[in-house]
């Protein structure tokens, strides 16, 4: 009896219901909406962290980040590389020789980190030969080829073929300038790393720099993120004379990046929350008001308190309950279709690039934050139909059946 006159109490007034039940279905398209934006605008940062900038394990010599000395290096990489190999949970390893140097063209100079990768090795750990606009990867490159960025082409007026010098200091203790021409022009979508790092060939470097089967990094990519904590604590045991660390802790600010969004996005859907709240409050308060005789009749001839409190906290739950799944309906099929054809904030590329986020986001969801969602509204739905449930018992039944 009271399911059915709970159902037909929200419909006494359609007009008013459905405002309500649309202001849901927007709120929750909304919310879930955004999660999705958030959690695939993260996972293509994590992504371009990952196969783009770092991989996920690198290991050096203790003392090598403290100013890049090049004489901080790792003795017999290729040995390593072989052990590192074996390891089932990794999927590739590369070893490059590290120098910063001043780079150098007839329009300018700036500083610059040059990484020596051996080419084969490299594009098994990172996505840089997908990366190049104009020009090639290594291929068909003639003597001393060199990858600079488009932001360093654009700041020192580089173009393909180009020649420039690059200064930076040999194992001796020597400043030394070698010639390098431009064989390819990459873009990321990290602007602060495009302008930061170019790429030559391992030999090369090694060569002008006076080291020899040696290198600076070992850089780790896992078939798994899961594993990482497992593989450095097993690569760390094996070397105890070598710094081993994950892509979290070469880039802390990343992990406190999650985090200050992760209570954004907590804030913003609490604020979403509390407004589908109140509308609620607002309709149920007026149903009652208009329902005063008939709630009073009902509780003279014997409904008691309990069944007052339960239909009206049962006319708050079906609005929610129509609300909900039509609004993560909706909010599913827009992150489906995003999901696949990706979002362009073409606009704010530059703006994206210079905190290192990509300009197309492609959204998700998991099905975890679906259920989240709806155990949320059903908890704000019961929270909502307490005040206007107490109004409605607090009134007394000869009083409310005398109201005109």
């Amino acid at each position: 009896m009271i399911i059915k006159l709970a159902w037909k109490n929200i419909w006494r007034n359609p007009t008013r219901s459905l405002v309500v039940i649309v202001a849901i279905i927007l709120g929750l398209w909304a919310g879930s909406f955004i999660q999705s934006f958030y959690y695939g605008a993260i996972d293509q940062r994590v992504n371009d962290v990952i196969k783009t900038e770092i991989s996920h394990l690198q290991m050096h010599h203790p003392r090598f980040n403290e100013d890049f000395n090049i004489a901080y290096s790792i003795k017999d990489p290729e040995a390593l590389l072989d052990s590192i190999n074996k390891m089932n949970q990794v999927k590739a390893v590369s070893q490059r020789s590290i120098a910063t140097a001043v780079i150098s063209s007839a329009a300018g100079s700036a500083g610059i980190k040059v990484f020596g990768v051996f080419p084969k090795q490299e594009e098994k750990i990172t996505d840089i030969k997908n990366k190049i606009m104009e020009g090639h990867y290594f291929e068909n490159s003639g003597r001393t080829p060199i990858l600079i960025s488009q932001k360093t082409a654009k700041k020192l007026k580089l173009a393909l073929r180009s020649k420039l010098v690059l200064t930076f200091t040999h194992l001796n203790g020597d400043i030394i300038s070698a010639a390098f021409r431009v064989n390819g022009i990459y873009k990321t979508a990290n602007a602060q790393y495009d302008q930061a790092n170019v790429f030559v060939l391992a030999n090369d470097l090694n060569k002008l720099a006076g080291i020899s089967n040696s290198a600076h990094e070992i850089a780790v990519l896992l078939k798994s993120n899961d594993d990482l904590q497992m593989v450095k604590k097993s690569l760390q045991r094996q070397n105890p004379d070598l710094l081993v660390e994950t892509w979290l802790e070469i880039v802390p600010l990343m992990k406190h990046a999650v985090e200050m969004m992760d209570r954004t996005l907590a804030i913003f859907i609490f604020i979403i929350l509390l407004a589908v709240m109140f509308g609620i409050v607002n309709t149920m308060l007026m149903s009652i008001l208009e329902r005063y005789r008939e709630l009073g009749i009902l509780m003279a001839i014997g409904m008691n308190k309990v069944r007052v409190f339960y239909l009206i906290s049962a006319e708050t739950i079906f609005l929610s309950m129509i609300g909900t799944p039509i609004g993560l309906f909706f909010g599913f099929l827009t992150i489906q279709y995003f999901k696949v054809n990706g979002i362009n904030m073409g606009v704010f590329s530059e703006a994206f690039a210079n905190i290192g986020y990509s300009s197309i986001i492609f959204p998700r969801l998991d099905f975890i934050n679906y259920l989240r969602i709806t155990f949320q509204v059903f908890f704000v739905s019961i929270f909502a139909a307490f005040y206007p449930a107490l109004k409605a018992l607090s009134l007394k039944p000869i009083d409310a059946i005398r109201k005109i």
